[in-house]
């Protein structure tokens, strides 16, 4: 799970993607013995709550987390992490809902749309 990553933003649906995706870790070191810290994506937004920025921090400290954070776009961004990493594969625990934008046929796993740089959804 070294190339897995979420997004986290401190939002209602970010904070349930990261439990989620916390507990698969945790299955995974449970029946390998590698545990792994969560690696997570976060795009700053100069207009942010301080509140949000605050909560942030905390979750990062608390539940020891791996955060990655990016003050450029998503696509920009994403390219940034996927060269840190060499160019190996990338997979981005996304929750995605029926009815967000380019969402229409995609399954479990996915490839990234065409805009983006490559990555595996989930």
């Amino acid at each position: 799970p070294t190339g897995c990553y979420a997004s986290f933003n401190g939002g209602k649906d970010a904070v349930v993607i990261l439990h989620l995706f916390r507990a698969a870790l945790a299955k995974h070191g449970s029946t390998t013995g590698d545990w792994q810290a969560p690696n997570l994506v976060y795009f700053e937004h100069p207009d942010e709550f301080p509140e949000v920025e605050a909560y942030l921090q905390r979750c990062i400290k608390e539940l020891e987390l791996n955060m990655n954070s990016f003050s450029c776009g998503y696509a920009e961004g994403l390219q940034q992490l996927i060269d840190a990493q060499g160019g190996r594969p990338m997979a981005f625990v996304l929750g995605t809902r029926r009815g967000d934008p380019n969402s229409k046929g995609q399954g479990a796993f996915a490839p990234s749309s065409g805009y983006m740089p490559p990555f595996m959804r989930i």
